[in-house]
């Protein structure tokens, strides 16, 4: 049997990933000196409510190699395969303790992909997975061909407010207060990896024209879903798909709910999307 686990950076709920018998490991949340585990003991809502609150941003610890040796091990001595799909190498060493813990179980039977994403271009990634799966492939073969799509992953975000940016040193103090007076949304991308700001604009329509014109550049691959994401803000994330909605042929679309890796960095009210590119 294949087994494929995550982490909880991609943003499923854990009653849909137990449908789809999907693993998922969760990463600890600290709001001061208290520690949560993701989507198990601090739910979306809960997290977003605490992070409106706080005067420093919470900080996450990685997934270790001995938690990830706990998970390996059963699969293994049962003779499945697994593959694993984790956040970007270069936000967090949550990869790296997956290759120790492969590495000290000696076995060929784990493939590790590096999704060089997150949130909802790490759910893309998971979900492409679990349809490989069902398609008969091998765990190597799904591993490889996630190893490519990882190049052609397309997430862009946009921001509502500074302040969390601001909080987390990526904006300075008084470009945020500029911002926010003017009501500046901050345009996000993963690029290579990490994330990146990429443009201002002033407004959502005006975001939705920008998204548009980036898919014009980056045309979607429609033999894969897109996903559409948000923190909180249903109506902002519906009124997006209907913008975009002509920029996708096939209507494939798949809905997570933006979780604490980014949602740390760039708090309530973001919406957001990602894509495979051609």
């Amino acid at each position: 049997m294949i087994r494929i686990i995550t982490d909880s950076s991609c943003d499923f709920d854990l009653e849909q990933t137990a449908n789809m018998n999907v693993d998922v490991l969760p990463i600890h949340i600290y709001f001061g000196e208290t520690e949560y585990l993701d989507r198990q003991t601090l739910s979306v809502a809960e997290f977003y409510e605490k992070l409106e609150t706080v005067e420093k941003l919470p900080t996450t610890a990685q997934v270790t190699p001995y938690q990830f040796v706990q998970t390996f091990q059963p699969y293994v001595e049962a003779g499945d395969e697994i593959v694993g799909i984790f956040l970007s190498s270069k936000l967090s060493g949550t990869y790296q303790s997956a290759q120790i813990a492969a590495q000290s179980l000696n076995t060929n039977h784990i493939y590790l992909v590096d999704s060089l994403n997150a949130a909802l271009g790490q759910h893309l990634l998971v979900q492409i997975a679990v349809q490989l799966r069902e398609q008969g492939l091998s765990a190597k073969e799904i591993a490889e061909r996630l190893t490519e799509l990882t190049k052609k992953v397309r997430l862009v975000a946009c921001v509502k407010t500074m302040k969390y940016l601001v909080m987390g040193g990526r904006v300075s103090p008084a470009l945020g207060k500029i911002g926010g007076i003017l009501g500046i949304n901050p345009l996000i991308e993963v690029i290579d990896g990490n994330v990146e700001s990429v443009g201002k604009v002033r407004g959502y329509k005006a975001a939705h024209r920008w998204m548009l014109q980036y898919m014009e550049k980056h045309p979607a691959n429609h033999q894969y879903p897109v996903v559409f994401s948000h923190s909180m803000n249903t109506e902002g994330r519906d009124e997006m798909i209907q913008a975009l909605s002509s920029a996708f042929e096939e209507k494939n679309y798949l809905y997570c709910d933006l979780g604490s890796t980014v949602g740390t960095h760039i708090g309530p009210g973001a919406i957001g999307f990602a894509y495979i590119e051609q």
